[in-house]
């Protein structure tokens, strides 16, 4: 009974409408296009000058911007600890010199090239 099988009627498939020129239909090209917008904000946020910032790339973002908070971390506990609890003066009755906290990081984050 090899004939005794019904043969299937083709299913019709449905036109899909294709996507407005507004929207964005591959969503990966959205999950990238989401992360690199955090990426710049994250950029934007470093204190460094803007020509630095958009001259980075994404691994250079993170990277400094895990070294920025740790820096700030270990200042902010550091000056705590030295001023006894104040800010901006120290205990002879003086005010610290600000430094820009962009130079910090860049001291903070150098490794110097290791020998071979």
């Amino acid at each position: 009974m090899y004939a005794g099988r019904k043969r299937r009627k083709p299913v019709q498939r449905v036109v899909k409408q294709p996507p407005t020129a507004g929207s964005k239909s591959n969503p990966s090209k959205r999950h990238r296009d989401r992360l690199n917008g955090e990426l710049e904000r994250l950029a934007s946020l470093l204190p460094f000058p803007e020509e630095v910032t958009t001259s980075l790339d994404k691994l250079s973002i993170l990277r400094l911007s895990v070294s920025y908070l740790r820096a700030k971390s270990f200042f902010s506990v550091a000056l705590n600890n030295r001023n006894g609890g104040k800010d901006g003066h120290n205990k002879t009755g003086g005010t610290n010199t600000k430094m820009p906290e962009g130079e910090l990081l860049l001291q903070v984050s150098y490794e110097p090239p290791k020998a071979p």
